[in-house]
């Protein structure tokens, strides 16, 4: 019985290192404890200047949950429009090739063509706004919309992925977005 375990074990490890497997992460994050635990970064640094973004947890506009986030950009605190991003990493395997997948709420009153939603997902933290992807502008369309950024990343020995969303201005306005449900899936496809 002894000598058959390690062949049993050898075959479950083989069985399932061919299958696509869920790793870590299909929750939602929304903003119930502490903006959810997000780093907040606002492109570029803001030196000798007043930061023009306010962020705070809401109630009125939560999609889910207690709380949204959100943010305002007020163009009086600023002599330029500054992107905003919240970033949070993520532990996962070292060395695996991973599907990541994340989704997220904007809602905005405000109708412009002038500021872009972007995702990030990579190995290390953002530097700045360039490193995202643009997904698309909000409409202001009086209701939520989701986005959707998916990629396949190679992970090195950390295994850490760096998940962000932001708001990239293109004019420099006043602004009110709010942000919920942010979503991240990762599988684990290395086979």
């Amino acid at each position: 019985m002894r000598r058959l375990l390690p062949i049993v074990l050898v075959i479950l490890v083989v069985i399932t290192a061919g299958c696509e497997v869920k790793i870590l992460f299909s929750d939602e994050y929304g903003f119930e404890d502490d903006r959810g635990r997000w780093e907040v970064w606002v492109d570029p640094a803001v030196s000798g200047y007043q930061n023009p973004w306010r962020l705070e947890r809401d109630t009125r506009y939560a999609r889910s949950g207690d709380y949204a986030l959100k943010a305002s950009f007020y163009k009086s605190l600023s002599e330029r429009p500054y992107a905003l991003w919240i970033e949070k990493p993520l532990e996962a395997f070292s060395y695996a090739q991973v599907q990541v997948v994340i989704k997220f709420a904007l809602y905005t009153e405000d109708q412009s063509m002038f500021w872009d939603a972007r995702a990030y997902v990579g190995t290390r933290a953002p530097a700045n706004i360039q490193e995202f992807q643009r997904l698309d502008y909000p409409e202001g369309s009086r209701s939520w919309r989701v986005y959707e950024y998916e990629t396949i990343l190679e992970l090195d020995q950390y295994g850490v992925i760096w998940v962000a969303l932001g708001l990239n201005p293109e004019y420099h306005d006043d602004f009110t977005f709010y942000i919920d449900d942010i979503s991240v899936e990762v599988k684990n496809i290395q086979i």
